[in-house]
C-alpha cells in the first residue's frame, strides 16, 4: 500500500514526512502474520468462513469489509467505495470459472511456482504452466459431485 503526502505531516514522536514523499506499508508481511491468522503461510481456502462461524460477528470477515488486518481494499474514510462492487464481480467470475473448468497444475508438477516479487508488488509468475480445461456442457449439473 503506497500513497503520497499531500502536505507535510509531523506525528507525536517527531517523525515528520515531507510533502511529497511516497510512504508505503508492508501489507504482505501483516496477511502472512500467525499472530492474525492461524497458520497464515499455508493455503486454507475456507480460512474465512471458519472465522465467520467461530466470531459472534460473521459480518466482520466479510471479503469487502475494510478492518485493520486485512488491508486490501484500504482502512478508515480511504477505504475503496467500490469495494462491495469488486467482491460481486471476482465472485460471479470465480463462480462461473469453477463450474465451467477444471484446472490442475502441469504434469508432473508437485507444487505450485514460487510468485514473482517486482520492487513492491507480489504476483502469481506469469512463466508458470497450468492445464485448464473446459467441463462438458453435459456434466456442468455435476460439478460440485468431484
Amino acid at each position: 500500500m503506497v500513497r503520497k503526502a499531500m502536505k507535510d505531516v509531523t506525528f507525536p514522536d517527531g517523525v515528520v514526512i515531507p510533502k511529497g514523499a511516497f510512504v508505503a506499508m508492508a501489507t504482505h508481511p501483516m496477511h502472512f502474520d500467525d499472530e492474525v491468522y492461524d497458520n497464515a503461510g499455508s493455503f486454507d481456502p475456507f480460512r474465512f468462513a471458519n472465522m465467520r462461524t467461530e466470531d459472534s460477528d460473521d459480518a466482520k470477515h466479510q471479503f469487502h469489509v475494510a478492518s485493520s488486518d486485512y488491508l486490501v481494499f484500504g482502512y478508515g474514510r480511504h477505504a475503496c467505495p467500490a469495494r462491495f462492487f469488486a467482491a460481486s464481480m471476482l465472485n460471479t467470475m470465480l463462480a462461473h470459472f469453477v463450474i465451467s473448468y477444471d484446472v490442475k497444475l502441469e504434469r508432473n508438477a508437485t507444487q505450485r511456482s514460487q510468485n514473482l516479487q517486482i520492487g513492491t508488488s507480489i504476483m502469481a509468475n506469469p512463466t508458470a504452466r497450468i492445464m485448464i480445461r473446459r467441463v462438458p456442457r453435459t456434466s456442468l449439473y455435476r460439478a460440485f459431485q468431484y
